[in-house]
C-alpha cells in the first residue's frame, strides 16, 4: 500500500513538472552572465520568464546583447558568442502561444 501511494505522488509530481515548460540554467544561454551583478541576473530571468510572444522576447535580446557587447569593451573583455537563441529555444518549448 505504501507502495502505491509513494509511486501515486511521484506521478503527481512528474506530470505538475511537465505542465510547466523550465529554462536551462541561464549562465547557459546568457551570453555577458558573468558580467551581470547578481540583481541584474534575476532581472534579465525574470524578464525572459514573463514574454508572451518570440518578437518580445527576440528584441529584448538584441538589446541585452547589445549592453553586454558594450560591458564587454568597456572592461577590455571579449564578448562571449551566443550558442543558441534563448528565444527559439523557448519557442520550440511552447512558451508562447
Amino acid at each position: 500500500m505504501k507502495t502505491l501511494v509513494l509511486m501515486a505522488s511521484l506521478l503527481a509530481a512528474n506530470l505538475a513538472l511537465a505542465a510547466e515548460p523550465t529554462l536551462p540554467p541561464a549562465k547557459q544561454l546568457s551570453p555577458g552572465w558573468g558580467m551581470m551583478s547578481p540583481s541584474e541576473r534575476d532581472e534579465h530571468r525574470q524578464k525572459m520568464m514573463g514574454f508572451k510572444t518570440y518578437d518580445e522576447c527576440k528584441a529584448y535580446i538584441d538589446e541585452h546583447h547589445k549592453q553586454m557587447d558594450e560591458r564587454a569593451k568597456e572592461q577590455g573583455r571579449p564578448m562571449p558568442m551566443m550558442r543558441r537563441n534563448p528565444c527559439d529555444r523557448m519557442k520550440a518549448r511552447g512558451f508562447f502561444k
